[in-house]
């Protein structure tokens, strides 16, 4: 049985009206004229949202030492406020994640066209043209002319099945210049991105880590008072605090009246502690990070992209999610020790007493404590959040790019 109320019929007006505006000649033009910005922008609103909790469970895991991804996650849950707790700090992620992806692919999108261009233009290296770029002449040597015997060779292919031929003979390989440009355009968005987004990422730790520094570290006035008076509060791990297994102190805040600072309440309190140039703090690793895994990430989807179109079609929905997936997934495997230290070093960067003096410190200690693996810690929550989030990253920036330009 149907009900035709006013309701329904209003819904159904107003969606007509949307989509004849949509379709209008003037939309049609705006959307073609910002498909990057609306694409890239769609993308990072969903992936934020998405994404967010497990970027707080991985920065919690990389600061403090917690038995289980599980162990970290009830915390989160009992300590901050049940589910809001898991999206502390988001808005501020939200909006300026929308504008820097925006930036991110604008930079992408324009500079990889240039870089191909270039790479296209120049000549074939030989002996002929270094000889035309050295000041000096280059040796003629006469090699003996060297005859080889003939090896037989197979077709390794002839051996398969038929099906497993024509799909094989169906794979595509990437191009050098195409991946190149790809590695090399990212990577100068990376630098833009990650020279804006610094502060705004520093400030994102702080906020993150703020409840459980609150329960896990005693008062500045109370610390140094402790550092003074008492030979063994050093040693029992009170002043350095990080998660590297050092014992917590036993007095505890006391943080029932405790509201959480606002993004700008950090950003205030950051500057009056450090100066302007404070917000920059843990700004190397950053850009190091981003430079880098900006670059493997779209050198690596362009690539896979290819890989996973068999010639003559067009990449679809499936391979933009598998792309991008893995590309993700693959870059924060490889990059996810650098994160851990950017991490790190800017919540010491906050601490009155900090338990590093240096990265190198901090890299000579997690070693010997724990070899490459302690530079893992916590990257399971990263990899679960990194797949999907990623797949859907490209996924809905590739359908919204191709609708914007219908």
């Amino acid at each position: 049985m149907t009900s035709n109320s006013p309701f329904d019929g209003q819904l159904s007006a107003t969606t007509a009206w949307i989509r004849k505006t949509l379709d209008s000649e003037q939309a049609r033009a705006l959307t073609k004229a910002n498909a990057i910005v609306l694409a890239s922008t769609s993308s990072a609103v969903v992936s934020v949202v998405a994404g967010y909790p497990f970027d707080l469970i991985k920065t919690r895991m990389q600061a403090f030492r917690y038995p289980s991804n599980m162990a970290c996650i009830k915390e989160i849950y009992v300590n901050d406020g049940g589910m809001v707790g898991f999206f502390r700090g988001m808005g501020p992620i939200l909006v300026t994640v929308s504008f820097l992806r925006s930036v991110s692919f604008s930079v992408y999108t324009s500079t990889k066209p240039f870089l191909i261009e270039q790479f296209n233009n120049q000549p074939p290296l030989s002996l002929s043209s270094m000889q035309r770029q050295l000041p000096f002449q280059l040796p003629q040597i006469d090699l003996p002319a060297l005859s080889l015997p003939s090896v037989p060779t197979m077709n390794v292919t002839s051996i398969l099945p038929s099906e497993w031929q024509a799909k094989l003979e169906a794979i595509q390989s990437p191009n050098a210049v195409q991946v190149a440009s790809s590695v090399l355009a990212g990577s100068a968005a990376g630098t833009i991105v990650a020279t804006i987004n610094a502060p705004v990422e520093f400030i994102k730790i702080q906020r993150q880590l703020e409840s459980k520094m609150l329960q896990s570290f005693v008062s500045s006035s109370s610390l140094e008072k402790m550092v003074e008076s008492s030979a063994g509060a050093v040693a029992s791990g009170t002043a350095g605090g990080l998660g590297e297994g050092a014992a917590l102190a036993s007095r505890k805040v006391d943080t029932s009246f405790y509201r959480p600072l606002t993004a700008w309440e950090w950003a205030r309190k950051i500057v009056n502690q450090k100066g302007f140039i404070g917000l920059y703090s843990g700004y190397s690793y950053h850009l190091l990070r981003d430079f880098t895994g900006t670059g493997m990430y779209f050198g690596g989807y362009e690539s896979l992209k290819v890989l996973f179109t068999s010639k003559g079609e067009t990449a679809g929905p499936m391979v933009h999610m598998m792309a991008g997936g893995l590309s993700g997934t693959l870059s924060w495997i490889i990059l996810y020790p650098i994160d851990l230290i950017k991490s790190v070093m800017q919540k010491e960067a906050m601490q009155p007493i900090p338990k590093y003096s240096s990265a190198r410190e901090f890299i000579s200690r997690r070693y010997r404590k724990g070899g490459i693996r302690g530079f893992y810690h916590g990257i399971g929550a990263q990899l679960m959040r990194s797949f999907p989030v990623h797949a859907m990253n490209f996924l809905i920036y590739e359908a919204v790019l191709k609708w914007c330009r219908r």
